[in-house]
C-alpha cells in the first residue's frame, strides 16, 4: 500500500498538466522553540525542520489534510475551500526539512464536472485518502460526503459509500463532520468525525471487504481529532487538537497499535508521542503523514489550517522523526 501510494503521487505530479503560473509561496525556517533554536527534543521525536508557507493567492491556505510519498520526496494537500496543492520537498545534508516547492494548485470539482467554488457550505474538503483501486478519496463536511476521484484529481468525481450514520447528521453538528480517513496497510479504510458522538464515543468506521462497522472512539481531555495517518507496521497515527482562549491551541500525536486499529477505542490512554503546546511553535494542525526516510526511521509531517486568518494563524509544515 505504501509503494502503491508513492506510485499514486508520483503519478500525479507527472500526469497532471503543470500551472502555467504556480502561485508564489514565501517559505521561511522555524524552530520548534523559538526562544531556543537548538531544541530538538520533545516527547517520543525529534524535530526534524519546519517550514511556515505564506502566499498573496488567495486560494493558498485552509490546508486540512495530506498524503506524503513515502519516501518524504513530494506530498498532495487538499483545503477546506475546495483547492488541492502539490509540492516538492527538499531536505539538508542531514536530511532535515529545509524547503517546499509548491508545483501545482487547482479546485476540486462537483458532481456537474464545475470547480467547486469557495463557500464552505460546499466546498469544505477535510480529509484524504487513497482510493481502493486508484485515485482519491475527499471526505467534506458541512455537507457530508465522499467523493472518489482520478488520479490527477482533474476529473469528475464519484460519490463513495459512506456510513448512513453520518448522512443522518444533525445541522447542528455541519462543523463535525469526517476529520480523519486513512487507508490502512491491510485495505481497509478507516475514518473518525471530529466531534459527532454515539455510545459514549466520537464517531468513527472502519470499511472491510463488505461494510462498516461502527468503532466508537473515546475523547480525552476535550480534544478533537483532527487527522489520521498509516504506520508502515500496521499501527496508526491520531492526530489531536484542543483550543481555548486561555490555551490558545494545543496539539497532540498519540499512536494506535496495530492490533488495536479498527477496534472500539474506549480504554484510555494511547500511547502519547507529541504534545505540542506554547512556547513551542503550534498552530491549528488537521493534516498528519507518515514516511520512512533512507535510515528506516519513521517521519511525521504536520500540517496546519490558517483558517484563512493571515496575520493571526499560519501555515506551517513540521517534521519529526519517531525515536520510540
Amino acid at each position: 500500500m505504501l509503494k502503491a501510494l508513492s506510485l499514486s503521487i508520483l503519478a500525479f505530479l507527472l500526469g497532471f498538466p503543470a500551472a502555467a503560473a504556480p502561485p508564489a509561496v514565501e517559505v521561511a525556517a522555524v524552530a520548534l522553540d523559538p526562544a531556543n533554536p537548538g531544541q530538538t527534543a520533545v516527547g517520543k521525536a525529534i524535530f526534524r525542520g519546519g517550514l511556515a508557507l505564506a502566499s498573496e493567492d488567495p486560494a493558498f491556505g485552509g490546508w486540512s489534510d495530506l498524503l506524503v510519498a513515502p519516501d518524504g520526496s513530494t506530498l498532495l494537500a487538499i483545503g477546506d475551500q475546495g483547492a488541492w496543492m502539490t509540492a516538492v520537498l527538499q531536505y539538508d545534508s542531514q536530511g532535515n526539512l529545509a524547503g517546499a516547492v509548491v508545483t501545482d494548485m487547482g479546485r476540486l470539482k462537483g458532481l456537474d464536472g464545475a470547480d467547486l467554488g469557495n463557500d464552505k457550505e460546499t466546498a469544505d474538503a477535510e480529509a484524504l485518502a487513497p482510493g481502493q483501486d486508484g485515485g482519491y478519496l475527499v471526505a467534506f463536511e458541512r455537507q457530508h460526503r465522499i467523493w472518489l476521484y482520478s488520479p490527477d484529481l482533474a476529473g469528475v468525481p464519484v460519490e463513495a459509500d459512506m456510513p448512513l450514520a453520518i448522512q443522518g447528521l444533525k445541522p447542528e453538528l455541519a462543523n463535525n463532520g469526517i476529520e480523519a480517513l486513512s487507508r490502512l496497510a491491510d485495505g481497509r479504510l478507516i475514518m473518525f468525525l471530529e466531534g459527532a458522538e454515539a455510545e459514549g464515543g466520537t464517531l468513527g468506521f472502519v470499511h472491510g471487504k463488505v461494510t462498516y462497522t461502527h468503532i466508537p472512539y473515546i475523547r480525552q481531555d476535550n480534544f478533537q481529532i483532527t487527522g489520521s495517518a498509516p504506520l508502515p507496521d500496521g499501527g496508526l497515527l491520531l492526530l489531536e487538537r484542543f483550543w481555548s482562549e486561555p490555551t490558545g491551541a494545543l496539539v497532540r500525536v498519540r499512536r494506535m497499535a496495530a492490533d488495536a486499529v479498527g477496534k472500539a477505542i474506549t480504554l484510555p490512554p494511547l500511547d502519547l508521542l507529541l504534545d505540542l503546546r506554547q512556547p513551542l511553535t503550534v498552530d491549528n494542525f488537521e493534516g498528519i503523514a507518515a514516511w520512512q526516510d533512507a535510515t528506516g526511521k519513521t517521519r511525521v509531517l504536520l500540517l496546519s489550517d490558517d483558517n484563512f486568518n493571515r496575520g493571526q494563524q499560519r501555515t506551517l509544515l513540521l517534521d519529526f522523526e519517531l525515536v520510540q
